[in-house]
């Protein structure tokens, strides 16, 4: 029987990859966020605010917990 904290590692291990994965997935739009962060410096948080809601969006579809255990 595993430790506890091992469980706990290998389950973030899982999450970081199923994360890697996602933004792999996502890389369109995270780079459009990414050149609008970089064009609008201090103002990102106004100007960039679609960009950011439609990124998180677009990576939860692949991190959100059902897809986690699927991935599992």
């Amino acid at each position: 029987m595993e430790h506890p904290m091992e469980q706990s590692a290998d389950a973030q291990k899982l999450k970081q990859q199923q994360s890697d994965i996602a933004l792999s997935k996502c890389h369109s739009v995270s780079e459009q966020s990414a050149e609008c962060a970089k064009a609008n410096d201090i103002m990102v948080v106004v100007h960039c605010r679609d960009h950011n809601k439609v990124l998180n969006v677009r990576l939860h579809q692949f991190t959100n917990d059902e897809h986690f255990e699927i991935y599992r």
